[in-house]
């Protein structure tokens, strides 16, 4: 057991038995039987494998005095994500013990924190994605005055992630230290300071591998990303090397500056990363710098309310833990919407929102938002550069003649294809990322951008809530394809061959009057015209030529025709080759979402939510040829048209009645389907009764207590599930019960 358990469960079992306590137990208990799809993804999987949950969370908190222990208690077999949790010894997935002070305020264990808007400092936990990036450490914050706070997290811990988002375990980790130091001074009135820097050491071990035996190494050399590409670009040397782990060092200096002033509020943070890259026979490589910055305006222009966010992450070769910036980007709050992500990254991203929000009236009010976003650093693109030489049977065409490539030198190329990198320096501007051009220039930099026009309020006497709008989605899911790059270029170079050279001519031209005088001088007992042109076609026959004398009216004419015939070969040749080739995945969305709300009366209301979808995922492999023609064969489109609809009963008593129904018309390839998904949920609320109340309702408190109870009967589709930049799959679900439990005790 470590330090830190026994100094947290000391103090837990001493006042248990020494003290009166306050207890709050929380539970949230989810049973599910049923069938999934095997594989869960694509949509036109068939078979079904049983889905069997059985996964209960207790979060327990304690309180004395100024003393305040929290755990999460989890008995899973199995959860919905993650391993089986059955024995005593695996049953806390965390838990702290913290001492608030009217100064002072200590916390020991698993340390959940945000510090400004969490550029160097933000650990947090997920179960909807079994995410959990936090320290097991101490945690000190101290008020000098009401003015000045100093603020440090110290600790360690293993950071555990899944190589795949429907992997139902983590698989792959490494080790992470962390010593962090901040700040916050209230300058003037409405303006705050904060100062801090933060140390991380990070271990990466070649010997942690997944299932499958991939290592951390070869896991990071397939990503699409610039650490990625730099990794795979030096795979070999990295497995060859004789280190078996390497040591990253960061540390980051940070401020921020939040403050009110002229009707405008104002937020700025700017974080400096020097941080260590990670290097093929270095245990610690050079330091590299990157910097992190986010800022955002909130001010009323013309009674609407307008926000402008900002952010800047250039850290292309640092791998992220203890810190989470914001997104800027809207948050889905559509059921279809939710569905198709932005692939963030933390460490590569510069991007704006713009949000406004202006009444129309008093009940009435409008919104739209643009997000948009781009990497700071592009993919670099590729050229394939192909030499193009004569094989041995054209280097003897002055043995042959011209004839032994005509019509047919297409036979007789060799090739050689050497890749060059090339970098893309020239930035997208603003407008070629919201029209999304489509552009090298504009793609490798994986450009996103969405637009959310909605109207939303209330009618009839407030008995009718709505909200209706529209969401375009468009962004490059994936620029290449691991390390392949987005774009490939080819340039063709042609060795000059023999066919176009005059000395070339010239030699045949000698040896063809030779040839000609010698057969005219010999024939006998012919006329003399026809005796020069059988002599002339014997000496073009000798030469290798189709063509003598008698059908042109020059030697040049012969020359020209022949040269024009190769040239005539080669351009044939050269237009069937490709000029170059796309290689990317491109998503395509529009929504509209609605939602209508009718309030009965007497606490009796119906809710409907309707939306609609369109949504095309394209993986283009266009080639296209010199000749200008475009090949894409070898190019995928799935389109998909979806309907969602809920309809809900509230009752006044407690419970809620909802019908779900989802439907997706997909087209894939040459597979063209309709799939339909459909539930029925019966949630109840059970509020604790008066404790004098009669039998019945003090067996209902120890049964059910201040509890809900939610009843699925059906099937729900999977997908992916989004929170703070983390995303899971989440298993499709049919013919089965569904069962949440959730209770304060």
């Amino acid at each position: 057991m470590t330090f830190t358990k026994k100094i947290i469960f000391l103090w837990f079992f001493s006042t248990i038995c020494f003290s009166q306590l306050s207890v709050q137990i929380s539970q949230q208990s989810n049973f599910a039987s049923g069938k999934s799809l095997t594989p869960p993804f694509p949509e036109d999987a068939r078979s079904t494998d049983d889905y069997l949950i059985n996964e209960n969370l207790f979060n327990v908190s304690i309180s004395k005095g100024n003393f305040y222990f929290n755990t999460l208690l989890e008995y899973s077999d199995p959860p919905v994500f993650g391993v089986n949790r059955t024995k005593l010894d695996s049953l806390s997935h965390s838990y702290y013990l913290e001492y608030v002070g009217e100064r002072l305020n200590v916390k020991l264990g698993n340390i959940y924190s945000l510090y400004t808007r969490g550029l160097i400092f933000n650990t947090y936990q997920d179960y909807s994605t079994d995410f959990d990036n936090s320290l097991m450490g101490v945690e000190i914050s101290y008020n000098i005055s009401d003015r000045v706070r100093f603020y440090s997290v110290v600790g360690a811990d293993d950071y555990e992630f899944r190589t795949r988002p429907d992997n139902q375990l983590n698989d792959l980790s490494f080790s992470n230290e962390t010593s962090f130091v901040g700040s916050e001074i209230s300058l003037v009135n409405d303006f705050f300071l904060n100062l801090q820097f933060c140390n991380q050491n990070q271990l990466i071990d070649k010997s942690v591998t997944t299932i499958g035996g991939q290592n951390i190494i070869e896991y990071y050399s397939g990503l699409s990303t610039i650490l990625g590409n730099y990794i795979h670009n030096n795979e070999v040397d990295f497995l060859s090397d004789e280190y078996d782990k390497y040591s990253i060092r960061s540390n980051m200096f940070g401020g921020s500056l939040q403050g009110y002033v002229f009707g405008v509020d104002m937020y700025v943070e700017y974080a400096l990363n020097k941080y260590t890259k990670i290097e093929p026979y270095k245990e610690m490589g050079d330091d590299v710098n990157g910097n992190f910055l986010y800022s955002s305006l909130y001010f009323d222009l013309f009674d609407a309310g307008v926000t402008y966010e900002f952010k800047r992450y250039d850290a292309p070769y640092f791998i992220q833990t203890t810190s989470s910036p914001p997104i800027v980007y809207k948050e889905a709050s559509s059921v279809l919407v939710s569905r198709i992500a932005h692939n963030m990254n933390f460490t590569n991203e510069i991007g704006h929102q713009f949000d406004i929000n202006y009444p129309i009236n008093d009940i009435i009010f409008f919104n739209a938002n643009l997000s948009t976003a781009r990497k700071v650093h592009g993919m670099d693109g590729k050229f394939n550069s192909v030499e193009i030489s004569t094989d041995s049977d054209m280097d003897g065409l002055h043995n042959w003649g011209p004839n032994t490539v005509l019509p047919s030198i297409n036979n007789h190329w060799e090739y050689n294809t050497v890749s060059n990198s090339y970098q893309i320096n020239d930035k997208p501007s603003f407008m070629s990322i919201l029209f999304m051009d489509k552009d090298e220039g504009v793609f490798s930099y994986s450009p996103y951008r969405q637009i959310f026009m909605g109207v939303s309020g209330s009618l009839l006497d407030d008995r009718l809530d709505f909200s209706v709008g529209f969401d375009s989605f468009n962004h490059i899911a994936e620029w290449g394809q691991g390390s392949s790059s987005g774009m490939n270029r080819y340039i063709y170079n042609l060795e000059t061959l023999q066919i176009f050279e005059d000395d070339y001519w010239n030699e045949i031209e000698q040896d063809y009057d030779t040839l000609f005088e010698a057969y005219s001088s010999s024939c006998s007992g012919i006329d003399e015209e026809e005796c020069i042109s059988l002599a002339h076609d014997q000496a073009a026959s000798e030469e290798g030529l189709d063509y003598s004398l008698n059908d042109f009216d020059s030697f040049s004419n012969i020359k020209d025709y022949y040269i024009e015939s190769a040239l005539d070969s080669i351009n044939q040749y050269l237009n069937s080759q490709i000029r170059y080739q796309w290689n990317y995945t491109t998503e395509r969305a529009f929504t509209i979402p609605t939602y209508f709300a009718w309030n009965v009366g007497n606490g009796d209301s119906f809710l409907l939510y309707f939306e609609n979808q369109w949504r095309k995922k394209e993986l283009n492999k266009d080639k296209v040829k010199q000749s200008g023609i475009t090949d894409n064969s070898s190019s995928k489109l799935e389109e998909h048209i979806e309907n969602y609809l809920s309809l809900s009963y509230k009752n006044r008593k407690g419970w809620t009645i909802s019908l779900f129904y989802n439907k997706d018309n997909y087209k894939k390839s040459n597979i063209k389907k309709d799939k339909v998904w459909s539930g029925i949920d019966l949630t109840v609320d059970f509020d604790e009764k008066e404790v004098n109340s009669n039998f019945l309702n003090r067996f209902s408190n120890i049964l059910v207590g201040d509890s809900k109870v939610s009843l699925f009967y059906g099937s729900q589709r999977g997908g992916l599930v989004c929170a703070n930049g983390i995303c899971a799959q989440q298993p499709e679900f049919s013919e089965g019960l569904k069962v949440s439990y959730t209770r304060i005790f």
